[in-house]
């Protein structure tokens, strides 16, 4: 993006562009596949408790999903098929299995060769920080996408098609090109969740209110700017007190915290990636000095900005000829 000074009338991403992709990009999201078991036999499996959120593919065969209500008593079991997709937006406890009924919560991946074989693909979705885990977190901790159902006209068919053409034949770069398919599933369970209207709150919900929408894309094309409610309002097109109730009922937050949130996302980002120097970063988000910086990161994120530094890896120095 270029300096706002410019071309002040084109600083900002519009509506009617890609928000989903410009708001999934500022998080910087990242999905993988992290296995993708062929079980048979009287199986199950438990992955709860190791990833923060991911999703479970069925590419061959059928098995049961297993779920826990609020109280910790078991829901209903429910039968997944081939091409089904299980999305969690969470670590929610869950369980796939052959039988109906469980025996207990171990993993057991049954005897080759006997009975109906399933094959899945299971990925995790990582979070590089907190905010991002709560971006995420405006959908329902779980999402059960049938193969046979897409009212929205949502089609994961293709998209299955190829993971799974990645897992049988195992070609080079399978693993790279797996991943990436992962993180296009996760933007596909996210333009399905706007379609249906499935967010209620959050970032994502403000995508379904145009003028909304704009005062939040204004904030993330230009974290930097010397927004103020006024200006955001004004930008919106809306008076400074209905920006402020439609902001906090719907992304759940102020405008100017929000802004102030989104800076310090963008600044971790770049404390972490290590090519930026503090004086540099703080420019750049709009503050007058490091110390400006400091302080508002060390009230929003708890930390100083050099304690995220000291977290960098140390780069190995090379050894003399």
């Amino acid at each position: 993006m270029g300096d706002i000074s410019e071309n002040p009338e084109n600083m900002f991403i519009h509506p009617e562009n890609d928000p989903l992709s410009e708001v999934f990009a500022y998080y910087s999201l990242k999905a993988r596949v992290y296995s993708t078991p062929q079980v048979c036999g009287a199986w199950q499996l438990n992955p709860s408790g190791v990833h923060a959120a991911g999703f479970h593919l069925i590419m061959e065969g059928t098995c049961w999903l297993h779920t826990r209500s609020d109280d910790g008593a078991l829901d209903m079991p429910v039968l997944l098929e081939a091409g089904d997709l299980v999305f969690l937006s969470e670590d929610v406890w869950h369980m796939l299995s052959a039988q109906i009924q469980l025996e207990d919560e171990l993993n057991d991946f049954g005897e080759v060769g006997s009975g109906e074989t399933t094959s899945m693909i299971c990925g995790a979705i990582e979070f590089p920080t907190a905010a991002a885990a709560g971006f995420l977190g405006a959908l329902p901790a779980l999402l059960h996408l049938r193969a046979t159902s897409r009212p929205d006209g949502l089609d994961l068919a293709t998209l299955s098609s190829l993971m799974c053409l990645e897992v049988e034949t195992r070609q080079p770069g399978h693993s790279l090109i797996l991943d990436r398919l992962s993180e296009v599933l996760v933007l596909q369970v996210l333009r399905h969740a706007l379609k249906t209207r499935i967010v209620r709150r959050g970032v994502l919900a403000a995508m379904t209110e145009p003028r909304l929408l704009s005062a939040v894309l204004a904030i993330y094309s230009q974290p930097g700017h010397p927004w103020s409610l006024e200006s955001l309002a004004r930008h919106a097109g809306l008076s400074r007190s209905i920006l402020s109730q439609r902001f906090l009922e719907i992304v759940g937050d102020s405008p100017m915290h929000h802004l102030a949130e989104v800076r310090m996302i963008r600044a971790e980002q770049w404390l972490m990636e290590g090519r930026l120097s503090t004086a540099t970063i703080a420019e750049r988000l709009g503050y007058a000095d490091e110390a400006s910086l400091g302080r508002a990161f060390k009230r929003i994120r708890g930390v100083s900005p050099g304690h995220v530094r000291r977290r960098l890896p140390v780069e190995p120095q090379s050894r003399p000829h």
